[in-house]
């Protein structure tokens, strides 16, 4: 078992080409925002305005810049239209202070505090429930729990695993940022004045009860393909539920299950 992305899945999870199954869904999107400069709030009202200009990433492959290379697709915008720069997470937000980029798609606790101390205004906030479902066309998963194609794992061996990540899901999404960190370990929690800006900003991206439909996952394999090419290895079926492994999900969440 492996909790990734799915686009880190479907690109090097595959046994001789089959592709991992979706054991359990775990979030939406990545909890990142597209921040303007405000100084240049009054320049860059939508992505059309970015044509031309430089918009900044943490690096390349990180979270930030699929969900980037994802609303530029949608939107039309490819590669040289626009030019990418790649800063860090911290010399991100200096850029943005500075009015060295025209927009940055950045994830917390920088995108709070842009905002917050008015460096930054939002253009796209993928922090939001519906949000990115509304930016790019449909619901989709972003990170989940992976099987194995060839797994033997069935719902005996899932159900405790499956629990713990549903009990986990809902304290997240309720319990105070002080009390998560008392329990996590330090690594998990970085520097204490970030915590609770990262819970936050994430708590509304948590699928409610792992649960990820056939469109759901259609729509994931769509956005992953539509930023690059997958290995010529991979075979992906054309049932997209075939993708899914979520009997024992389904047996453990029995009637609340959608």
């Amino acid at each position: 078992l492996a909790a990734t992305s799915v686009d880190a899945a479907l690109r090097l999870g595959h046994v001789e080409g089959a592709p991992p199954r979706l054991v359990f869904g775990l979030t939406s999107a990545p909890p990142v925002a597209l921040l303007v400069p405000a100084a240049q709030k009054d320049a860059i009202r939508g992505l059309q305005d970015l044509a031309g200009k430089t918009v900044g990433i943490p690096s390349p492959g990180t979270p930030e810049h699929l969900m980037l290379l994802s609303l530029l697709t949608k939107a039309a915008l490819r590669l040289p239209k626009i030019t990418l720069q790649s800063y860090g997470d911290r010399g991100l937000a200096i850029a943005i202070q500075s009015g060295q980029v025209a927009a940055a798609i950045v994830g917390d606790p920088w995108a709070t505090r842009l905002i917050e101390d008015g460096s930054a205004v939002v253009l796209a906030d993928f922090r939001k429930r519906g949000e990115a479902a509304r930016w790019l066309g449909e619901p989709a998963v972003h990170a989940a729990i992976f099987a194995r194609a060839d797994t033997k794992l069935g719902a005996a061996e899932l159900a405790p695993l499956i629990r713990a990540l549903l009990r986990a899901l809902e304290r997240l999404r309720a319990a105070a940022p002080e009390e998560l960190a008392g329990r996590l370990p330090a690594a998990a929690v970085g520097p204490p004045a970030d915590f609770p800006l990262r819970v936050s900003g994430a708590r509304e991206v948590f699928l409610s009860n792992g649960w990820v439909t056939e469109d759901m996952m259609a729509e994931s394999v769509r956005l992953v393909r539509d930023r690059a090419k997958l290995p010529d290895r991979v075979s992906l079926p054309r049932n997209k539920s075939r993708l899914l492994l979520l009997e024992p999900l389904g047996e453990v969440l029995g009637p609340k299950k959608p």
